[in-house]
């Protein structure tokens, strides 16, 4: 009774009060809570934000005592719009709870909204983010909220707490993107609170993602490239698409062009300008869907021959669900911070030369 009385992590009463609550696209409910912490951990007693928690029970009566945490990508992404992802991990479910914890900032975790960043459908073809992100740093000031404290390192000390809280000794990370970097950043610094650890889509700590993301990005379309001309019909009808771009933007050179579309959310036919930058923008959202991927050297030909509204069509269908689970001004209070600093000219110089979208990459809103 003594040993019981001194109390065992594995045993431990979840401070933390959940109910039950719906996540988007997710048809079962979830238990869910929120957690008052600092914003300035270095100031207890200055503004408190909310962290918000999402549980998926365990389909049993006597789940291990150490759940499933799924953290997020981005930076900028809230977890709870996982919630499909994690339905699906049915064998997981049978033994331990899944959790899905919002980085401050995003998601239902006190979320930086800013007027700014708002309506953003048509955000990929804005390739100069730096007047929104000025704008929504003047207004995060004014309402009091310190960007500088939306971080990894915040992030961490956020997940510490809620891993107290839920009453868990022990956590079982997955990290997809820069999830990866906040697994590996919160296995430095808790070792003994992590069980095991998948990274996928790894974000090393050395990786600087506005810079290096380029390069990975580039990689992509280029497998994009050699999978059709791996692909019989693909090739005959698509000889080149590498020169089919190339082609695009000896056409749009310095210049651009209006296109008339119907967005497919909305039926209603509209005229957007578009430039070489945009139409690079355009293609890297595609390639992380297989499905959407393997229409590039299509969209690409009908570009070629002045049709650019099956490209930006696809894209808006796409960027529509990103921009609701993206937080902007998160993503640039982490990787301004975090990203910029360790990024010399020579790097940025030698990093973007070959690249296409060297113009993009060098124009980001940290200034």
């Amino acid at each position: 009774m003594l040993v019981s009385g001194c109390g065992h992590d594995a045993n431990r009463q979840r401070d933390l009060q959940l109910a039950e609550c719906r996540l988007p696209n997710l048809a079962n409910s979830a238990q869910c809570g929120e957690l008052e912490v600092p914003e300035d951990r270095g100031k207890p007693q200055g503004r408190k934000i909310k962290i918000f928690v999402a549980v998926l029970p365990a389909n049993t009566l006597t789940p291990k005592p150490d759940p499933f945490v799924i953290l997020a990508g981005g930076p900028g992404q809230g977890a709870s719009h996982l919630g499909p992802f994690a339905a699906r991990l049915t064998e997981l479910r049978r033994t331990r709870d899944v959790v899905l914890i919002d980085q401050r900032g995003t998601g239902r975790s006190s979320p930086l909204v800013c007027a700014a960043f708002k309506d953003l459908e048509d955000e990929v073809l804005d390739t100069d983010p730096v007047p929104r992100a000025e704008a929504c740093a003047r207004e995060l000031q004014k309402r009091g909220i310190d960007p500088a404290q939306y971080t990894t390192t915040s992030f961490i000390a956020d997940l510490e707490t809620m891993r107290d809280a839920l009453g868990y000794a022990q956590m079982n990370l997955w990290g997809g993107s820069y999830g990866s970097r906040v697994a590996q950043e919160y296995l430095r610094r808790f070792p003994d609170r992590v069980r095991t650890v998948v990274l996928d889509g790894v974000a090393p700590p050395a990786m600087t993602i506005l810079l290096d993301v380029w390069r990975t990005r580039a990689a992509a379309l280029a497998t994009v490239w050699q999978a059709c001309a791996q692909a019989a019909e693909c090739r005959k009808a698509h000889p080149d698409p590498a020169a089919t771009l190339t082609k695009i933007g000896q056409s749009l050179a310095n210049k651009s062009r209006d296109v008339d579309l119907i967005d497919p959310r909305t039926g209603q036919r509209k005229t957007i300008p578009v430039t070489f930058d945009a139409v690079l923008s355009a293609l890297q959202p595609l390639t992380y869907v297989p499905e959407l991927s393997v229409l590039l050297p299509e969209l690409l030909e009908r570009a070629a021959h002045e049709d650019y509204g099956p490209l930006f069509a696809t894209i808006q269908s796409v960027t529509a669900n990103l921009t609701e689970q993206m937080n902007a001004a998160l993503h640039y209070s982490v990787t301004c911070a975090e990203d910029v600093p360790r990024i010399s000219a020579e790097a940025q110089t030698r990093g973007l030369a070959d690249l296409p979208a060297r113009a993009i990459a060098r124009d980001r809103a940290c200034g």
